[in-house]
């Protein structure tokens, strides 16, 4: 009875739904926003988008999908125009929009989504990674990553020996060879070709914990947070078991689809 109330009191009566305007890259970024028109794929629409669809079988809300170019879904968010978008947190973007925060921080555990840098080596390979430290033990040979990719800083802060090049799979196949001790590559990225190409990496794994890992919340406009404030807790709270329970099959999904 007190869950119902609770219930009726956020949202109103038990059958009306909130109007919500979510806006994404108007540019596909595979796996996340597929497509690069406003005509939403119904089977494979993206990562981001199933994810954002299943809060409307949580919560009572209706939600219309918008696509625009990044910095137009940030101006129109900071104008109401736009009710929520995705991103990483920056201080800077609070000007936009509400995060979930704790003690003046991004509340992680609230995040919709999450990406991750792991260290792919051969499986006899004995490397142990300390993120406290930010150290590598065991190391002999370079650590390869793709080239202008982000996790290049901190490779550098961990004082290793760094070969720069290519792509994901041309550092698959250096580890392979044993021209690197590892490389650092993105988890989607790497596990999609492992999956695809069994037979050229079988003894290829992936060294626990993450290099790094980014957080991705669902930002909520001011204009929204404000009118409809005890909701929009909910869907950060709802975003969190959305990430818990649903991400890792609808991610698989897209992994297993032809290079």
């Amino acid at each position: 009875m007190v869950a119902i109330l609770s219930l009726f009191l956020i949202t109103g009566p038990v059958n009306a739904k909130t109007s919500f305007v979510f806006g994404y890259e108007a540019q596909e970024l595979f796996p996340y926003f597929m497509g690069s028109t406003s005509k939403i794929n119904k089977k494979n629409p993206g990562v981001t988008i199933e994810m954002i669809k299943l809060l409307e079988n949580h919560l009572p809300v209706s939600i219309t999908f918008v696509r625009h170019s990044w910095k137009r879904n940030l101006i129109y968010l900071k104008t109401g125009k736009l009710d929520g978008i995705v991103a990483s947190y920056k201080p800077n973007r609070l000007e936009f929009g509400v995060f979930p925060l704790k003690n003046g921080e991004p509340d992680s555990k609230k995040s919709l989504d999450i990406s991750s840098y792991y260290l792919y080596m051969q499986d006899n390979t004995n490397i142990v990674w300390s993120p406290e430290k930010m150290k590598f033990s065991g190391v002999q040979n370079p650590i390869g990553a793709p080239y202008g990719y982000s996790i290049v800083a901190l490779l550098k802060k961990a004082k290793v020996k760094i070969d720069e090049y290519g792509n994901t799979r041309e550092n698959l196949i250096k580890v392979v060879a044993g021209r690197l001790s590892g490389a650092a590559l993105l988890e989607f990225d790497a596990d999609r070709i492992l999956f695809h190409e069994r037979d050229n990496f079988s003894g290829i794994v992936k060294l626990e914990p993450p290099l790094i890992s980014k957080h991705y919340y669902l930002i909520l406009s001011h204009q929204f947070y404000n009118k409809y404030n005890q909701l929009s807790e909910k869907i950060w709270q709802t975003c969190k078991e959305i990430r818990e329970n649903y991400r890792e099959k609808i991610l698989m999904r897209y992994l297993q689809m032809g290079s």
